[in-house]
């Protein structure tokens, strides 16, 4: 699963610059890293972080609504319970959105919106 462990590497790194972010901004925050939100701000606000740099060729921020729908398995963008979402799409740059319209929005256009299907299969062993 090389797949795997190269987007863990740019999830974790996103996650540590951001909190590194939000402390030179003088937010009291930690890493939880719980399903749901990377951080917790202190004032309880949870933010999650996403890098995706495959906006570049879509133009669209990607968002995850099934993990595996046959098996009715929800994607991020379904099951979280953020406030905050700060998607990264490059090492500098982010776009930061209300995570609950956010999902809302989704739910509400999920059939007008373009869907694509993950093929990561063909690259596990």
């Amino acid at each position: 699963m090389a797949w795997y462990t190269r987007d863990k590497r740019f999830s974790d790194f996103a996650v540590r610059k951001v909190n590194e972010i939000l402390r030179k901004e003088s937010y009291k925050s930690e890493i939880v890293d719980q399903k749901g939100h990377d951080i917790l701000l202190k004032d309880g606000r949870k933010v999650e972080v996403k890098f995706d740099t495959f906006i570049y060729q879509s133009g669209n921020l990607a968002c995850e609504w099934w993990s595996d729908k046959p098996k009715g398995s929800l994607g991020w963008a379904q099951y979280s319970d953020a406030d905050i979402l700060v998607y990264m799409y490059d090492y500098d740059n982010a776009y930061v959105l209300d995570m609950q319209e956010l999902k809302k929005y989704v739910a509400q256009n999920l059939s007008k919106l373009e869907a694509k299907i993950a093929y990561r299969k063909r690259f596990s062993r």
